[in-house]
């Protein structure tokens, strides 16, 4: 399923966003 790999690098990449912006 790459639909969770997918998911999984968007939630990464939302926190990775979240900490610069912070």
């Amino acid at each position: 399923e790459i639909e969770t790999s997918d998911m999984l690098n968007w939630r990464q990449r939302l926190q990775i966003a979240h900490s610069v912006a912070t």
